[in-house]
């Protein structure tokens, strides 16, 4: 895996607003405090803080720019129209942002999501469960899921279908 980084859903919000992001997607952000109240002090210091993480740029007038590493990272998910989610009982679900051929995968934790780039032979080992449900959002054609047994993924028909759906290609 490449580039990470953890951010907490009011970083992830102020990211998609220097990145003028297209799509923001409501799971990262419900637990957000009400941005509205305090907007600017809320701005101010979360902005300050990602500049000290290196996410940011602040100039002296404060405005922002992305680094372009950690842009080229959040790409996928701000601009992304297809977004695939893998579910498995008992564990964080994994979602994936796919834009332009990449694929960024997140984990929501208790305070943070994390965010990384990964290869399809990565997301095929996730696969390796009793039980998966893949489920594929696409802002131009609506949504699809799949439910597959460790049983099923066996099979190399259901392995591909099951891929597919993690990629975005169904």
């Amino acid at each position: 895996m490449s580039l990470k980084c953890e951010l907490t859903p009011m970083e992830l919000f102020f990211c998609a607003k220097v990145m003028q992001g297209k799509y923001l997607d409501y799971d990262y952000f419900r637990r957000t405090p009400d941005i509205q109240i305090n907007y600017v002090r809320h701005e101010q210091e979360t902005l300050e803080s990602l500049d000290e993480e290196g996410i940011v740029e602040l100039d002296f007038d404060g405005n922002a720019e992305m680094d372009s590493d950690y842009e080229s990272l959040l790409k996928p998910v701000f601009f992304g129209e297809k977004e695939s989610r893998l579910d498995v009982e008992g564990k964080p679900s994994r979602r994936f942002h796919i834009y332009e051929g990449r694929i960024v995968m997140s984990l929501i934790g208790e305070e943070k999501i994390e965010f990384c780039e990964v290869t399809e032979k990565e997301m095929e080992t996730f696969l390796n469960e009793e039980k998966v449900e893949i489920y594929l959002a696409d802002v131009t054609s609506g949504s699809k899921n799949g439910v597959f047994t460790a049983e099923d993924l066996k099979s190399g028909i259901y392995k591909e279908m099951a891929m597919s759906l993690l990629k975005g290609e169904l």
